[in-house]
């Protein structure tokens, strides 16, 4: 993600990835925001939005690992937010560099 990212990019993002034809087979996403200059902050609704998509995709394939790439502290709030709405169904981290995301996602 590039540039001001608002509520609905975050939602087609998730998504995108939930109905990928490989989703059952999914074991980490990436949300790269490193490059993102401005995330508009994330409203209790919309928060639980993504939770309820969350969790019904979870049901489906429940070992993804999500990744949260961002300089900015303040997304490190929302997904633990997110997180705590849809009881930990994905394990979902935040990081400050790529290479420790892909690091984490990747390890078992």
């Amino acid at each position: 993600m590039r540039g001001k990212v608002v509520f609905q990019d975050r939602v087609n993002a998730t998504l995108d990835w939930q109905s990928d034809v490989r989703f059952d087979n999914l074991k980490y996403v990436v949300y790269d925001c490193s490059g993102v200059e401005l995330i508009e902050p994330i409203s209790s609704r919309a928060k639980e939005s993504i939770a309820i998509s969350t969790i019904g995709a979870a049901l489906t394939s429940p070992r993804i690992k999500v990744a949260v790439v961002s300089p900015d502290r303040g997304l490190a709030s929302s997904v633990d937010a997110i997180a705590s709405l849809t009881d930990d169904r994905y394990p979902a981290h935040f990081f400050p560099a790529l290479s420790d995301a892909l690091y984490w996602s990747k390890g078992d």
